[in-house]
């Protein structure tokens, strides 16, 4: 981490051409929960914590499946389609 001005810092990336593949993941305060964004859908207690609010991993408004860690499937939030699109990139 850089420091740019106070409170503000640069992370610097992989060298170009690297072939490691990449999320870039920007927090904004107040804007959206990580669980939400990035969310272990098929997870028991991600499940019974967010009974209403959960990213789903089937049926209308599923999240949209980008891996697994530790055999559990992430999805991302059905409204970061744009950000799957740069994921598989």
């Amino acid at each position: 981490m850089v420091p740019l001005a106070p409170g503000v810092r640069v992370a610097l990336g992989a060298p170009i051409g690297a072939q490691n593949n990449v999320l870039v993941y920007v927090f904004l305060r107040d804007g959206m929960d990580g669980l939400q964004l990035v969310a272990p859908a098929e997870d028991g207690s991600y499940r019974d914590n967010r009974p209403y609010i959960g990213v789903r991993s089937e049926g209308v408004g599923a999240g949209l499946h980008i891996g697994e860690l530790d055999r559990v499937p992430f999805f991302l939030h059905p409204a970061a389609a744009q950000l799957k699109l740069m994921f598989e990139q």
